[in-house]
C-alpha cells in the first residue's frame, strides 16, 4: 500500500526567536519621549531599502524562496532575522520589524497590505506596497517607514532620505498615494474606491459613515479565517482595480480555504506520520503474511501486535481527517483520497486481525 504525500502549505505559531531577535533590536533604540517616533527613526535612518529584492520581487523569483519554507510564519520569521541581520529590506521587511517592535512593546499593530502611485498618479502595477498602522493612545495611526527612509532613482538606486511626513501621516494624506486592499485601513469614515484612487476622481457622496473604528474592534476580536474572509468580502465591495487587487483576493481566499490546516500544523503533521507508520507496519506484516511468519521475529502474536498499532493510529487518522474542514478543492481532494484510503487500510486491518484469530 502506498503512503499518503500531502502538498499543502502550513502556518505555524511565530518561533521563540523571532521575540529574542526583535528584543535585541530594541536594545539598539535610543528611545526618547516618542517611543512609536523613536522606532519609525530608527528604522528609517538603519534599514535601507534593497533593490535587488525589489526586483526579485517583480520577477518571481522570492515566491520560489517563500515555497522552500514550511509555513507563512516561519517565512515571516525568516525575513525579520535576515533584515536585522543585513539592515536591508523592501517594505514588507520594514512594516514586519515595525510591526514586530511595537508589538514586543505592548502596542497593537497592524501590517497594512495594498499599493502605491506617484505624486503625480502614476500607479505601481508591478508590487504592492506594505506600510503599519498602530494604536496609539486609542486612535489608530498610520506610518511608512519604507518611505520615510529614502526612494529609489530610476528604478535602479536607493537614495537614503529621511523623510519625517511619512511618520503619524493623516488619513487624507496617506490615501493620496497609498490604497490598503481592504478598506478599513484607510481609517476613513467615508472610504474611496479602487477607481477613484486610480483615476484620481471625487468619490461619490454618501450620507451613510463607514465606522471603521467599531469594524477594526469587531476584525481583531475574530478569528483569522473570520478576518481573512471578511476582508476579501470589503474588498469586492469597493470594486473592480488593478491586477495586484485580484492577486491579493485570490491568495487571501485560498489561506481562508486553507486555515483548518494552518490553524494546526503540529496535529496534521503527526497525523501524516501515522499514516505512513500504519502503511509500513501493514507492509512489513504482509511480507511477513508471504513467507508463512517464518523466523523468530514474526511469530503470529508479534504480527497481531503490529497490526493492533497500525489499527490504532490509522483509527487516529480518520478521526483527523473527519474533523478538518478545507474549502480549498485541491486540497480538499487530498483529504479525501487519504480518507478513502485509510478507510480501505483499516478493514484490510480487521480482515487480517480476523485470519490471525484462526491461526
Amino acid at each position: 500500500m502506498k503512503k499518503l504525500i500531502v502538498l499543502i502549505l502550513l502556518a505555524s505559531q511565530i518561533t521563540f526567536a523571532q521575540s529574542s531577535i526583535v528584543t535585541e533590536t530594541i536594545n539598539e533604540i535610543e528611545f526618547e519621549q516618542d517611543s512609536i517616533k523613536s522606532i519609525f527613526d530608527w528604522l528609517s535612518n538603519n534599514i535601507k531599502y534593497d533593490v535587488k529584492k525589489m526586483k526579485q520581487i517583480e520577477n518571481g523569483s522570492i515566491a520560489k524562496k517563500h515555497a522552500e519554507f514550511r509555513t507563512s510564519k516561519e517565512y515571516e520569521n525568516y525575513l525579520l532575522q535576515t533584515v536585522i541581520k543585513r539592515k536591508k529590506g523592501v517594505c514588507e521587511d520594514y512594516a514586519l520589524l515595525f510591526d514586530a517592535i511595537v508589538n514586543e512593546l505592548g502596542y497593537e499593530s497592524y501590517v497594512v497590505q495594498g499599493y502605491t502611485k506617484t505624486s503625480k498618479g502614476k500607479l505601481n502595477r508591478k508590487i504592492g506596497h506594505a506600510w503599519n498602522a498602530i494604536k496609539v493612545n486609542g486612535t489608530w495611526k498610520l506610518y511608512d517607514a519604507t518611505w520615510g527612509a529614502g526612494y529609489v532613482e530610476d528604478g535602479r538606486k536607493f537614495v537614503q532620505l529621511y523623510g519625517e511626513q511619512w511618520y503619524d501621516v493623516s488619513s487624507e494624506e496617506m490615501l493620496k498615494n497609498h490604497m490598503p486592499y481592504d478598506p478599513i485601513w484607510q481609517l476613513s469614515t467615508k472610504p474611496i474606491t479602487y477607481s477613484d484612487f486610480e483615476n484620481n476622481t471625487e468619490p461619490a457622496k454618501s450620507d451613510a459613515d463607514f465606522n471603521y473604528e467599531s469594524l477594526i474592534t469587531a476584525y481583531i476580536d475574530k478569528s483569522e479565517k473570520e478576518r481573512m474572509k471578511e476582508k476579501v468580502s470589503r474588498s469586492e465591495d469597493l470594486g473592480d482595480g488593478i491586477r495586484l487587487i485580484a492577486k491579493w483576493r485570490k491568495n487571501t481566499t485560498k489561506n481562508a480555504n486553507l486555515y483548518d490546516l494552518h490553524s494546526q500544523p503540529d496535529l496534521m503533521d503527526q497525523t501524516f506520520k501515522k499514516f505512513n507508520n500504519s502503511v509500513d507496519l501493514f507492509n512489513d506484516y504482509i511480507k511477513a503474511k508471504n513467507k508463512k511468519f517464518k523466523g523468530r521475529k514474526w511469530t503470529a502474536d508479534y504480527a497481531k501486535q503490529n497490526l493492533k498499532k497500525a489499527e490504532t493510529q490509522m483509527t487516529d487518522v480518520v478521526t483527523v481527517f473527519k474533523s478538518v474542514n478545507v474549502e480549498d478543492k485541491k486540497a480538499n481532494r487530498s483529504l479525501g483520497k487519504g480518507l478513502r484510503d485509510a478507510d480501505k487500510l483499516l478493514k484490510r486491518i480487521g480482515e487480517e486481525l480476523e485470519f490471525l484469530e484462526k491461526l
